[in-house]
């Protein structure tokens, strides 16, 4: 988990208690090998207290053929999740590519953007892929936590989960660098409550 911004980002609406409606991370990735290795990396929004991948999924997937960079959605859709409130286990991991096959041994930039709504099933997220490739789509975790009755979960923070197994020296994994993320509120998109940024680089990143 990355460190925390002290201000939770999530819905305002009703007894929720979020600080703002919406969060913004960016990084920069590079794959360690320059082929393709099967080493795959989750990068989640978490929630304040360090323990839980909180709202979204999206994955690093170095292949032979080049690096994948996915998101997973809620199956069929999150309208529909709404609707029957039980989408089950068949809704897991439905997974929608972001971009065309990415050069190994290149770096890439990913952005991603939250704005939590007044609904249930309803929190969004956009990604953004070298400023070029763009999905929008939901809050994949929040989907599960609403069919189970589980607490709703904010945000102000990352989490880095590899999804290759931890201790398989063949998977040699990703470099990362600019990682970014701040808190706003989408009423006031240009003004930033709160921000954490961290670089190999002595330019500031924000």
């Amino acid at each position: 988990f990355s460190p925390g911004l002290s201000v939770k980002a999530g819905r305002t609406d009703g007894e929720y208690t979020a600080d703002v409606d919406s969060f913004y991370a960016s990084f920069w990735f590079r794959a360690t090998r320059k082929r393709g290795d099967i080493s795959r990396i989750a990068v989640c929004a978490a929630n304040p207290e360090g323990t839980l991948r909180a709202s979204n999924y999206i994955e690093m997937f170095a292949t032979a053929g080049g690096v994948i960079v996915r998101t997973a959605e809620t199956y069929p859709n999150y309208t529909y999740c709404a609707k029957v409130r039980n989408c089950g286990y068949q809704a897991q991991f439905h997974y929608v590519q972001i971009a065309p096959l990415l050069k190994l041994g290149t770096w890439h930039r990913v952005e991603m953007i939250f704005h939590a709504k007044a609904a249930d099933y309803a929190d969004r997220w956009k990604y953004v892929v070298n400023k070029l490739f763009a999905h929008e789509g939901g809050a994949y975790f929040q989907t599960a936590r609403y069919d189970q009755g589980w607490p709703y979960q904010y945000i102000n923070r990352l989490k880095f989960q590899p999804r290759h197994p931890n201790r398989n020296v063949a998977h040699k994994g990703f470099y990362f660098d600019d990682i970014y993320y701040k808190a706003f509120n989408s009423s006031d998109v240009n003004t930033t409550v709160e921000e954490y940024g961290t670089s190999f680089e002595r330019d500031p990143l924000y």
